[in-house]
């Protein structure tokens, strides 16, 4: 499995390709890896 590795908030909202706000993407982030 590939090393995770903290990526920046505009990077990983590119990634999303979301305008979602930061704090929103966020939480979803630290639930995801809270739960994974």
């Amino acid at each position: 499995m590939a090393e995770l590795r903290p990526a920046p908030d505009w990077q990983i909202a590119r990634w999303l390709n979301t305008p979602s706000p930061l704090a929103e993407l966020r939480g979803k982030v630290v639930f995801a890896v809270a739960f994974q």
